[in-house]
Parts: C-alpha cells; structure tokens; sequence
C-alpha cells in the first residue's frame, strides 16, 4: 500500500537580524499591516503596499541603520582609545575609521528609501512616480505627467491639505538628502560632499562634520546628530505618507489615526500610530 503523502514542511527563515523591538520592525511591518486594514483598496493592492513596506521600505532603512550603528561603534572605539593614550601621558587624535564608506551607504540607501516609498502613492493613487527627486520641489515640471509629488499633491488635494502641508515641510531634509547623494554620484554637476573627520584645532578637537562644495552649497554641520535626526524623519515620513494615503482613500469616513504616547509603547513591539474611531453620532438613547 502506498503511504499518504507528507505535508512539506513549514521553513522558518530568518531574514534580518533585527526583531520588532526595533522601532524600524515595528514600525513599518507591523504597523503597517494593521493600518492597512482600515484602506479602501483591494486585497492585491493593499499586499503591494504591505509588501513595499515589509520588505523594501524597511531593508533600505536597517541598512542605513546599521551604517550608523558602525560609525557609532567606530566613534567610541577611537575615543576610549584615545582616552586610554592620553591616560599614559601620549597626545593622540581620534579618528573613525570607515567614516566615508558608511555614509555612502546611508545616503545610497536613503535615497533608495525616498524612491520606494513613492510607489506607495502610485498603488494608491495611480501616479507613475519613479525618482526620488519628485519629492523636491525643485525638478523641472514636465518630464513626467505629475511634475513634483507637492505639485501632484496641491493639485489633486488642494494647496492647504494636510498631504500636501506634510509633503512640503519634509521637502528640505528630503532634498538634503538627495543633494549630499547626487554630489557623490555625479560629482562634476552637482559639487561635492565634504566629510571631515576628528580634527585638532587651536579650539581643540573638533568632532567630524560635513558639508557641500560647489552647485548645492550647503554650510558645515556635525555629522553624527545630523544622521540621527535624518534616520527618525525617514521612518517617520514612511509612516506619515502610508497615512495620509489612507486618510483619502479610508474605509469608513469614520476612521482617523492617532499617535501613541511614548511612554504606552510596548519596548518588544514599539508602534507609534493606532486606529480611532471618530464622528460617530451617540447611541440612541445616551446621555
């Protein structure tokens, strides 16, 4: 007698090293699968959305994570070296090592960020939008049938809308972004990034800095904070767009969303946003 077929077995296969304690897991896998359950689209198009976010969205982010997470890693390394030095009587400076390389990463993988994160709005919306620059508003109108995603935006929601407010007060970080990454790759045309590592001054020791030369000047800032703030404005951009979209395209009128306090986030899942209820007429009868 033949035997019945086994089941194939269920493979569990880790993909990243990082759990949902991150905010960046928690963030746009989890809470996005959730918040996706409140859109009015179809179940294909709310897996496109999901999936942008579970496995795009969120690779580009730990990526640029990680980079700082090694330049962090590299900073302190140096400075207890240095200490260490200074403590036998020796004068040393610090110096991170692979500082150049991993900002490249974290620009490269910022950008790439930005650039997923519109084929959100074209499964929502229909839009074709393809290059991270269209969230700036300085591209030439014209090369595509949307020009810029704030002119798309002004257009199709109205000047004031809350879209149309949250896209045009992350356009300068976002164009930051983009610019420091365009004058790595396309030196000639767009100047240069200037990083500076630790350096002795007469004024001491300065921490490491960058800036641009050239057509996009942008002035000497310190390099370390200014990261930090860009890797918590991209997670948060991620989740403002995913909201937004879903506000115009909701499943009830009577769905909002609203920000959990800090301190009532769960540290093993720490999602920031949750569904509410809103303008539903009392129950017959109540007080």
């Amino acid at each position: 007698m033949d035997e019945p077929p086994q089941p194939k077995p269920f493979i569990v296969q880790k993909r990243s090293n990082h759990g949902t304690n991150n905010p960046i897991v928690a963030r746009l896998s989890v809470q996005t699968h959730e918040l996706l359950g409140f859109a009015n689209l179809t179940e294909e198009a709310k897996g496109s959305v999901f999936r942008l976010y579970h496995e795009d969205l969120q690779r580009n982010l730990l990526r640029c994570y990680d980079a700082v997470t090694r330049l962090q890693e590299a900073r302190d390394a140096t400075l207890a070296e240095v200490a260490a030095a200074v403590d036998q009587g020796a004068r040393s400076v610090p110096f991170v090592i692979g500082l150049e390389d991993e900002v490249n990463t974290f620009l490269y993988e910022a950008k790439l960020y930005l650039r997923n994160a519109l084929k959100v709005l074209n499964v929502f919306f229909g839009t074709s939008f393809l290059d991270a620059s269209r969230l700036t508003k300085w591209k030439d109108k014209g090369k595509d049938k949307d020009g810029t995603v704030i002119i798309w935006a002004a257009d199709t929601f109205g000047p004031d809308a809350d879209f149309t407010r949250m896209l045009r007060s992350e356009e300068p970080w976002v164009s930051d972004i983009i610019k420091f990454r365009n004058a790595v790759e396309h030196l000639d045309s767009a100047g240069a990034m200037v990083l500076e590592n630790y350096r002795a001054t007469s004024c001491g020791i300065l921490e490491p800095t960058w800036r641009r030369e050239g057509k996009d000047t942008r002035a000497e800032t310190p390099l370390f904070p200014d990261l930090m703030v860009l890797l918590d404005n991209l997670l948060t951009f991620g989740e403002d767009l995913l909201v937004c979209s879903i506000r115009q395209r909701p499943m009830s009128p009577h769905i909002d969303f609203a920000l959990i306090p800090p301190e009532q986030r769960a540290p093993e899942c720490a999602v920031r946003i949750r569904p509410v209820m809103r303008g539903l007429p009392p129950l017959s009868g109540a007080s």
